[in-house]
């Protein structure tokens, strides 16, 4: 009786501490932070999915820039004036070339 006793205790503390690390993985949002993430091109979605869907830590989800093309369609159609493809665009800014000049800067041939 003394062993189901202390195992059964044992389970309970496993258990209260279990749910505790999951209340300190909860995280709340401030308005401050919607904010700041704002500034960053963040949208309130976006900081929620991170933070509450994929567990990013709050500083994380507001300073991680947006994945994907944050090209509009006028700089597109400048690069397609300029005689060049999507793909060489993409590629200029995936070598880390600013907007402006992967845009307009001719092929060199």
């Amino acid at each position: 009786m003394q062993k189901r006793l202390q195992l059964h205790l044992q389970e309970e503390e496993v258990d209260l501490e279990r749910r505790n690390s999951l209340r300190e993985n909860y995280w709340y949002i401030t308005p401050e932070d919607y904010e700041a993430a704002a500034k960053n091109g963040i949208s309130k979605t976006l900081l929620y999915q991170r933070v509450k869907i994929y567990n990013w830590s709050i500083e994380r989800a507001i300073n991680t820039k947006k994945r994907g093309s944050q090209i509009t369609n006028e700089e597109w159609r400048e690069g397609v004036r300029n005689g060049l493809s999507r793909h060489l665009i993409l590629s200029r800014l995936r070598r880390g070339w600013n907007l402006e000049r992967a845009c307009t800067e001719k092929v060199k041939k």
